[in-house]
């Protein structure tokens, strides 16, 4: 377990088929990380979790989904999807989702640039973070609103903003279900994420 927690979280690939076995080690390591057994989910949790949760949002704020190249762009995206479905797993469980909603400053630089990309129609996804911890925290939530990071309040991710704020105000379920597995991520015939770790590796 260790060994896989150490691959991902030093793993440098970010082009191509790179970002597909980043991608897919992910998924799966979203399973452990939402566990609610003893010995495997709080147990990966205590001695992982904030490791990965580092990880993965470094990982949000490094990833263009901008300026890149349309074939490249695709790649980004599926990463993107895989690091947003860990972090709302991980939001899942309390010791983890207290320790998300920490990362205050990464939430706006993340939800700006979602604004960005839905205003210029630069790509088909949503930087929805607002579904993680980092969204839970109505402090972060009001960040967007009064200070430089403001968001358009006519934006689509402003609504999208104001809608989290509305479930912690009135105390409804906060989590949606976590993103599908992506069709394009569920190849069966393709190699095991590790064994495509190794070769990426030599």
């Amino acid at each position: 377990m260790q060994r896989i927690v150490t691959i991902i979280s030093t793993f440098k690939a970010r082009t191509g088929q790179g970002i597909i076995v980043l991608s897919k080690l992910l998924w799966y390591i979203s399973k452990l990380v939402k566990d609610q057994s003893i010995k495997v989910g709080k147990y990966f949790r205590r001695y992982f979790g904030k490791r990965l949760v580092k990880f993965v949002i470094s990982t949000l704020l490094d990833t263009n989904l901008i300026s890149s190249e349309k074939k490249e762009k695709e790649y980004q995206e599926f990463l993107v999807l895989s690091c947003i479905h860990f972090l709302q797993c991980a939001s899942m469980t309390p010791e983890l989702e207290a320790h998300i909603s920490t990362y205050s400053a990464a939430f706006c630089s993340i939800i700006k640039d979602d604004e960005k990309i839905q205003e210029g129609k630069l790509s088909s996804i949503t930087l929805e973070v607002e579904r993680t911890g980092m969204g839970r925290s109505s402090a972060n939530i009001l960040t967007l609103f009064t200070t430089a990071t403001v968001l358009n309040p006519h934006s689509y991710t402003c609504l999208r903003v104001l809608q989290t704020l509305g479930k912690i105000l009135s105390g409804s379920n906060f989590y949606d279900p976590p993103y599908i597995f992506p069709e394009e991520l569920n190849n069966d015939s393709s190699k095991n994420p590790i064994e495509l770790v190794k070769e990426d590796l030599k």
